[in-house]
């Protein structure tokens, strides 16, 4: 089995992990495959009447998947992160670890229902439920609903990476903050790269009962209520 060590590539082989996914998806309808691999997944989208776009980076790989092509299985050679964005029921995928951040936002540019992904497991945890706040968690909540639904061992890849993964179930919101989310960002950069600062000496403008807070104390509520007052107030974010 050909691999990339470059591209960061494991690939799922069990069938009843890929099942899981499957089951969390819903009724069959029209779905976004992330990253196929050798087809574990893009298999049984099919058999259970999916209709599947699947886009693969690896042109190797992409020869592979011939053979299972269907008329219900559109295959495209190229990267996600340069995909122009479409609409799918669902949108389905075992994430690269090393992409795992831009892949996640770029979903919010397509419209879907529900996604499915699978992610390595100190990540989908820093989306799920962090122990300490972050920009990624801020990031998602406005994005999505996210739950994490199980872990998955490693030993269910190849070749076996050295940690384990977790499967995330995302679901659109609507994005009602009143400023644009890249605004959003370079507040969150901002904090965060100071994170150990009070919030009173990072900005010049806070609000009294969160002055003594550090980034990583706060909620995601506080965050963004801060990041209102700041906006409000003609705050030029810097990168």
């Amino acid at each position: 089995m050909r691999y990339s060590k470059r591209m960061g590539q494991v690939f799922l082989q069990s069938r009843r992990i890929a099942e899981y996914e499957v089951d969390l998806l819903g009724v069959p309808g029209t779905v976004l495959e992330i990253g196929p691999g050798h087809g574990v997944l893009t298999k049984i989208l099919i058999d259970r009447g999916f209709e599947v776009t699947a886009v693969e980076k690896d042109r190797y790989i992409f020869q592979e998947l011939q053979p299972i092509r269907s008329r219900n299985l559109n295959l495209i050679n190229m990267d996600f992160l340069d995909m122009a964005p479409g609409s799918y029921d669902y949108i389905i995928g075992n994430i690269p670890y090393s992409i795992s951040s831009p892949i996640i936002f770029k979903l919010y540019e397509f419209e879907f229902q529900r996604s499915v992904i699978m992610v390595q497991k100190e990540f989908a945890e820093k989306i799920a439920y962090p122990n300490d706040m972050s920009r990624l968690h801020v990031n998602a909540h406005v994005r999505y609903s996210v739950e994490l639904k199980r872990y998955v061992s490693r030993r269910n890849f190849n070749p076996q990476p050295e940690v384990d993964s977790a499967i995330l179930v995302l679901e659109k919101k609507k994005y009602e903050e009143p400023y644009p989310m890249d605004f959003l960002d370079s507040v969150l950069i901002q904090m965060f790269s100071k994170k150990r600062k009070k919030l009173s000496n990072i900005f010049d403008i806070c609000p009294e009962d969160l002055a003594d807070k550090r980034p990583s104390n706060l909620t995601v509520s506080e965050i963004l209520g801060l990041a209102r007052l700041l906006f409000d107030s003609g705050f030029s974010a810097r990168r």
